[in-house]
């Protein structure tokens, strides 16, 4: 009785399982990425030589296209991206819309790609 008790409970868990799953494996996709870029031009200004190609050099660094522009006693760093680049993997849909609304919200373009 015992034995069948249990062979009973374990066949009704495995019937069960497969409905377990989240809701975006059963739609087909089980990882997101969010993807972006800064196809137009953006420019920051610095009143201090170091400080402009600092910033330069970190926007580099970041896969930006960047160069310093010296005017009079200031300097503008004007940088862009024109590759889509990943900016993060994630497993939940609506955290993937939400992430690229932020990111739009920061003025980048931004996409997402379902797998």
């Amino acid at each position: 009785m015992y034995r069948t008790l249990m062979l009973a409970s374990v066949a009704g868990l495995g019937l069960l399982l497969p409905l377990a799953q989240p809701a975006a494996a059963q739609a087909g996709h089980d990882h997101y990425h969010v993807m972006y870029r800064l196809s137009c031009w953006q420019e920051r200004d610095f009143d201090c030589h170091l400080e402009a190609h600092r910033f330069e050099r970190l926007m580099r660094q970041r896969g930006f296209d960047a160069h310093v522009v010296h005017h009079r006693n200031h300097y503008h760093v004007r940088y862009r991206m024109l590759q889509w680049r990943l900016y993060r993997t994630v497993y939940c849909h609506v955290e993937a819309h939400e992430l690229e609304r932020m990111l739009v919200r920061r003025g980048y373009e931004a996409r997402v790609i379902h797998h």
